[in-house]
């Protein structure tokens, strides 16, 4: 798919995917032509997990730091927030 394609398909803007693969977020867009860029199932399922960790965190009183190490690994979020608010 195309980065507009993308980007409707996640609800966020193009400027918002290139912000992703500049900070190595994404991946860069596989090559078709020229100049055409195509994203795929991977370039999803990793940006709809960091827009689902940035949900995460800005709902928590999770560390900030914490939530930029784990955008950027495999950190699972969502367990460490359960973990942290059990008594």
């Amino acid at each position: 798919m195309t980065l507009a394609e993308f980007a409707e398909h996640l609800g966020i803007t193009p400027r918002q995917i290139r912000f992703m693969i500049a900070e190595e977020i994404l991946p860069s867009a596989n090559k078709t032509g020229r100049s055409a860029d195509a994203y795929g199932e991977e370039h999803v399922l990793r940006a709809q997990r960091y827009i689902t960790i940035r949900r995460d965190c800005r709902t928590s009183n999770i560390g900030r730091s914490y939530c930029e190490i784990a955008m950027k690994s495999d950190t699972n979020v969502r367990s460490a927030i359960e973990d942290q608010n059990d008594p």
